[in-house]
Protein backbone atom coordinates (compact mmCIF):
# COMPACT_ATOMS: atom_id res chain seq x y z
CA UNK A 1 0.00 0.00 0.00
CA UNK A 2 2.82 2.48 0.97
CA UNK A 3 4.35 1.63 -2.17
CA UNK A 4 1.57 2.42 -4.13
CA UNK A 5 1.44 5.59 -2.26
CA UNK A 6 4.40 6.45 -3.02
CA UNK A 7 4.65 5.69 -6.61
CA UNK A 8 0.84 7.38 -7.60
CA UNK A 9 1.19 10.27 -4.98
CA UNK A 10 4.81 11.28 -3.55
CA UNK A 11 6.57 10.54 -6.99
CA UNK A 12 4.19 12.75 -8.84
CA UNK A 13 3.48 15.65 -6.23
CA UNK A 14 4.98 18.44 -8.48
CA UNK A 15 3.00 16.91 -11.09
CA UNK A 16 -0.63 16.58 -9.52
CA UNK A 17 0.34 20.31 -8.38
CA UNK A 18 0.55 21.72 -11.68
CA UNK A 19 -1.60 19.88 -13.40
CA UNK A 20 -4.69 21.43 -10.64
CA UNK A 21 -3.18 24.90 -11.64
CA UNK A 22 -4.47 26.39 -8.59
CA UNK A 23 -3.35 30.02 -6.72
CA UNK A 24 -1.97 29.23 -3.11
CA UNK A 25 -5.22 30.30 -1.56
CA UNK A 26 -7.29 27.66 -3.55
CA UNK A 27 -4.75 25.00 -2.47
CA UNK A 28 -4.24 25.93 1.28
CA UNK A 29 -8.11 25.87 0.85
CA UNK A 30 -8.38 22.41 -0.26
CA UNK A 31 -5.71 21.78 2.52
CA UNK A 32 -7.76 22.79 5.56
CA UNK A 33 -10.97 21.09 4.01
CA UNK A 34 -8.89 17.66 3.67
CA UNK A 35 -9.18 17.86 7.76
CA UNK A 36 -11.52 19.58 9.02
CA UNK A 37 -15.92 19.47 10.21
CA UNK A 38 -16.08 20.16 5.96
CA UNK A 39 -18.31 23.21 7.05
CA UNK A 40 -18.54 25.81 3.94
CA UNK A 41 -17.21 28.72 5.85
CA UNK A 42 -14.68 27.12 8.08
CA UNK A 43 -11.94 28.18 5.54
CA UNK A 44 -12.31 31.53 6.88
CA UNK A 45 -10.22 31.32 9.61
CA UNK A 46 -7.17 30.79 7.51
CA UNK A 47 -8.43 32.96 4.35
CA UNK A 48 -9.97 36.28 4.51
CA UNK A 49 -13.91 35.97 4.35
CA UNK A 50 -14.12 38.21 1.23
CA UNK A 51 -11.90 35.51 -0.74
CA UNK A 52 -13.43 32.22 0.85
CA UNK A 53 -16.45 32.66 -0.82
CA UNK A 54 -15.39 32.64 -4.36
CA UNK A 55 -12.66 30.48 -3.73
CA UNK A 56 -15.21 27.78 -2.63
CA UNK A 57 -17.48 28.63 -5.59
CA UNK A 58 -14.61 28.25 -7.63
CA UNK A 59 -13.50 24.72 -6.30
CA UNK A 60 -16.55 23.75 -7.00
CA UNK A 61 -17.02 25.20 -10.59
CA UNK A 62 -14.26 23.02 -11.31
CA UNK A 63 -15.93 19.94 -9.83
CA UNK A 64 -13.23 19.58 -7.17
CA UNK A 65 -15.80 19.75 -4.08
CA UNK A 66 -19.57 19.24 -4.02
CA UNK A 67 -21.91 20.67 -1.71
CA UNK A 68 -23.79 18.48 0.94
CA UNK A 69 -27.01 20.37 1.41
CA UNK A 70 -27.42 20.80 5.34
CA UNK A 71 -29.92 18.65 6.87
CA UNK A 72 -30.40 20.97 10.27
CA UNK A 73 -33.74 22.76 10.90
CA UNK A 74 -33.18 26.20 11.95
CA UNK A 75 -33.36 26.79 15.39
CA UNK A 76 -37.24 27.64 16.24
CA UNK A 77 -37.48 30.74 18.79
CA UNK A 78 -39.91 31.03 21.40
CA UNK A 79 -39.61 34.62 22.40
CA UNK A 80 -40.40 33.71 26.14
CA UNK A 81 -37.32 31.69 25.99
CA UNK A 82 -33.93 32.69 25.97
CA UNK A 83 -31.25 31.24 23.36
CA UNK A 84 -27.91 30.22 24.54
CA UNK A 85 -25.34 32.98 24.19
CA UNK A 86 -23.25 30.46 21.83
CA UNK A 87 -26.59 29.50 19.62
CA UNK A 88 -26.63 33.49 18.56
CA UNK A 89 -24.36 33.43 16.01
CA UNK A 90 -24.97 29.77 14.74
CA UNK A 91 -25.70 29.42 11.52
CA UNK A 92 -27.01 26.60 9.52
CA UNK A 93 -24.10 25.45 6.97
CA UNK A 94 -23.98 23.49 4.11
CA UNK A 95 -20.47 21.46 4.24
CA UNK A 96 -18.23 20.47 0.95
CA UNK A 97 -17.16 17.01 0.09
CA UNK A 98 -13.87 15.77 -2.33
CA UNK A 99 -15.70 15.08 -5.35
CA UNK A 100 -12.20 12.68 -5.71
CA UNK A 101 -10.75 11.05 -2.67
CA UNK A 102 -7.62 10.54 -3.82
CA UNK A 103 -7.09 14.63 -4.11
CA UNK A 104 -8.54 14.50 -0.19
CA UNK A 105 -5.76 12.17 0.28
CA UNK A 106 -3.21 14.48 -1.37
CA UNK A 107 -4.38 17.40 0.39
CA UNK A 108 -4.47 15.96 3.76
CA UNK A 109 -1.23 14.00 3.73
CA UNK A 110 1.15 15.67 0.38
CA UNK A 111 0.15 18.79 0.28
CA UNK A 112 1.41 20.08 3.77
CA UNK A 113 4.64 17.69 3.47
CA UNK A 114 5.47 18.84 -0.38
CA UNK A 115 8.69 20.80 1.98
CA UNK A 116 9.90 16.27 2.73
CA UNK A 117 9.34 15.32 -0.73
CA UNK A 118 11.21 18.36 -1.58
CA UNK A 119 14.43 17.39 0.37
CA UNK A 120 13.83 13.84 -0.78
CA UNK A 121 12.84 12.73 3.28
CA UNK A 122 10.11 10.27 1.69
CA UNK A 123 10.56 7.89 4.71
CA UNK A 124 9.45 10.44 6.97
CA UNK A 125 6.57 11.27 4.78
CA UNK A 126 5.50 7.86 4.70
CA UNK A 127 5.73 7.34 8.80
CA UNK A 128 3.50 10.61 9.05
CA UNK A 129 0.98 8.65 6.82
CA UNK A 130 1.29 5.50 8.68
CA UNK A 131 0.78 7.60 11.89
CA UNK A 132 -2.32 9.19 10.76
CA UNK A 133 -3.70 6.99 7.93
CA UNK A 134 -6.62 5.66 10.31
CA UNK A 135 -8.00 8.92 11.45
CA UNK A 136 -8.46 9.85 7.71
CA UNK A 137 -10.02 6.92 7.07
CA UNK A 138 -12.60 7.23 9.20
CA UNK A 139 -14.60 9.58 6.84
CA UNK A 140 -13.95 7.66 3.99
CA UNK A 141 -15.53 4.83 5.20
CA UNK A 142 -18.64 7.13 6.11
CA UNK A 143 -18.85 8.15 2.56
CA UNK A 144 -18.20 4.14 1.60
CA UNK A 145 -20.94 3.24 3.88
CA UNK A 146 -23.14 6.33 2.54
CA UNK A 147 -22.95 5.49 -0.95
CA UNK A 148 -23.58 1.10 0.06
CA UNK A 149 -26.85 2.29 1.68
CA UNK A 150 -27.77 4.34 -1.43
CA UNK A 151 -26.90 2.02 -4.18
CA UNK A 152 -27.32 -1.13 -2.82
CA UNK A 153 -30.21 -1.02 -0.27
CA UNK A 154 -31.75 1.67 -2.40
CA UNK A 155 -32.20 3.81 0.76
CA UNK A 156 -33.18 7.66 -0.74
CA UNK A 157 -31.01 10.17 1.45
CA UNK A 158 -28.51 9.40 4.06
CA UNK A 159 -26.76 12.21 5.38
CA UNK A 160 -24.04 12.81 7.65
CA UNK A 161 -23.66 14.33 10.73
Amino acid sequence: MYENISNVFINHAFDILSQLNLDENSLKALSVLSKNDRKRYSINKSIPHFQALGLINKLLEKNILILEKSQEKPIVKNKRQKIKKELHSYSIQDKVVFKNQGLRFFFYFIYPNLNLIAMKKYNELIEIIQENLEKYQCFTFELLCKEFLTKKLKVEQVYSF
